[in-house]
């Protein structure tokens, strides 16, 4: 009587095809991302909300929200890899990361801040980049744009909704102070309905200023329309939460 073998070699196959298929989807998860984000935070459109307990002064400049790895598509990735620890390296670099990259919230320490976003986010530029590397980017790129200033030199100062801007006046005035490179904007909706700037969302292949793919997503900014309006939000604006 012959033994037949196909069902050993079917077998075999098909476990070298799921061996594959974890390999790749390894890859996928570490060191894959294609840019790198930088996330800025309006502190007074965060401190606007009145669930949040803000440190005081509240900082009148964008600070660092993070910096987030993102594939092709502009999709940040998230929780790719647990390994490198980032306690040694804020020893490092603690004094200039405060500046930057500060908690707003009262209840946050800034290290809690560092730890949770490297875990989430920061922990996908490995192997890529080292710990050290990541946050030398944060660093150097967080004081390289004065958003404010440039905001101001347009016309476009801080209220408490006594007076908003076009979408694409806002929009143009942060572009020429990344060099005419596409980016994200966010905004908060208040509950009587006015939107504000939140959040810039800087494209960055290490540290050279890149276009971000583009997307549909309008992160809280309204809808297509050409004529949404815009609040650059002063500070002690409660009336908005």
């Amino acid at each position: 009587m012959k033994t037949s073998y196909y069902p050993s070699v079917f077998l075999l196959l098909r476990l070298l095809v799921i061996l594959l298929s974890f390999c790749i989807a390894s890859d996928a998860r570490v060191g894959s991302y294609d840019h790198l984000v930088l996330v800025y935070i309006w502190p007074n459109t965060f401190c606007s909300n009145k669930r949040v307990d803000c440190k005081t002064p509240v900082p009148q400049n964008f600070t660092v929200h993070g910096l987030w790895p993102a594939d092709k598509t502009g999709k940040t990735l998230v929780y790719c890899n647990k390994s490198g620890s980032i306690s040694s390296a804020l020893s490092k670099y603690e004094k200039q990361l405060a500046n930057s990259w500060p908690s707003l919230r009262r209840d946050l320490a800034n290290r809690e801040l560092w730890e949770y976003q490297w875990e989430k986010h920061g922990a996908c530029v490995l192997p890529k980049m080292t710990v050290l590397q990541y946050l030398q980017v944060i660093i150097t790129q967080a004081r390289r744009f004065d958003f404010v200033r440039t905001l101001k030199k347009n016309g476009i100062i801080t209220t408490n909704g006594s007076t908003s801007y076009s979408r694409k006046m806002v929009e143009a005035s942060i572009r020429e102070e990344i060099g005419g490179r596409h980016f994200y904007m966010s905004c908060r909706k208040s509950r009587n309905g006015v939107l504000m700037i939140k959040e810039i969302y800087v494209c960055l292949d290490r540290n050279t200023v890149v276009s971000c793919p583009y997307s549909n997503n309008q992160r809280g900014c309204g809808g297509g329309g050409k004529n949404i309006n815009i609040v650059f939000t002063a500070a002690s604006s409660r009336i908005y939460a």
